[in-house]
């Protein structure tokens, strides 16, 4: 065989190399993407809070060879010859999460993967397949745990937003409950300031929960605060600074409280 028989037999060898791993590229992403399609009918039957989204994307199969040498061997200090590219088009997957989530919460967060499970076994070099399986994402986390039903899949993430939904309607109650007890306070004490807590006040330490009241004399009370009857606030006493008020003064309105 002469060399440029050689070459042409090279060229060609590397050409169908190049297509059978696009092929075999192929067959695996039909798979994957058929596999996608299955689980995420199956999550439809029981929850319409979920879409399947399909992300067109591209790799590109290069082939090029050495040049031959008179042995037919190839000639590594020579220049590559490039024989030609091929473009597979093929989809990555997404099942993301479309339900209804609190104010700033992203639905990127919830979503289903579907993945390859596999173990290694003991004593043994090469990775068992158990086929593919759902896997859950919440917060940016994955459960590492394998489904292949959709049910528990489903409530894993709808828990999760139920929780965010609880906390959020927790904080709008409690946020409700401070406004109330500060326009309480600006109405029952008017001769005072009134400022929320949740910071340091005048060297004076308070909680979130908690109202100050300022009053003319420079004394300060800290207030804590709760729902009460008829759905009225209430207070009670956390703490009493008296700033540079004299002993005396103090002790006389100490006595003097009712």
């Amino acid at each position: 065989m002469t060399q440029k028989e050689l070459q042409q037999k090279h060229v060609r060898e590397n050409l169908l190399s190049t297509q059978r791993e696009v092929d075999k590229f192929t067959d695996k992403m039909n798979n994957i993407e058929s596999e996608w399609v299955k689980y995420f009918n199956e999550i439809s039957k029981h929850s319409n809070n979920f879409e399947l989204k399909k992300i067109p994307t591209v790799r590109l199969f290069s082939t090029s060879v050495y040049q031959l040498d008179s042995n037919g061997h190839s000639n590594y200090n020579s220049e590559r010859i490039q024989l030609g590219d091929t473009i597979v088009n093929y989809n990555d997957m997404e099942i993301n999460y479309i339900g209804e989530l609190p104010e700033g919460e992203s639905n990127r967060n919830f979503g289903i993967y579907v993945e390859e499970h596999k173990t290694t076994p003991r004593r043994r070099w090469s990775d068992q397949s158990h086929g593919y399986k759902m896997v859950v994402k919440c917060d940016h986390e994955k459960n590492h745990t394998y489904y292949k039903t959709a049910k528990p899949v489903i409530k894993i993430i709808e828990d999760v937003v139920k929780s965010k939904w609880a906390r959020r309607n927790d904080e709008i109650i409690k946020n409700e409950l401070r406004n109330d007890a500060f326009r309480e306070a600006y109405s029952r004490y008017p001769s005072s300031t009134i400022h929320f807590g949740g910071q340091t006040f005048e060297g004076v330490a308070t909680k979130k929960h908690q109202i100050i009241v300022k009053n003319i004399n420079g004394s300060i009370a800290v207030l804590n605060y709760r729902r009460g009857y008829n759905d009225k606030v209430d207070f009670t006493i956390s703490d009493v600074y008296f700033g540079k008020n004299n002993v005396d003064s103090v002790v006389e309105a100490l006595g003097n409280m009712k």
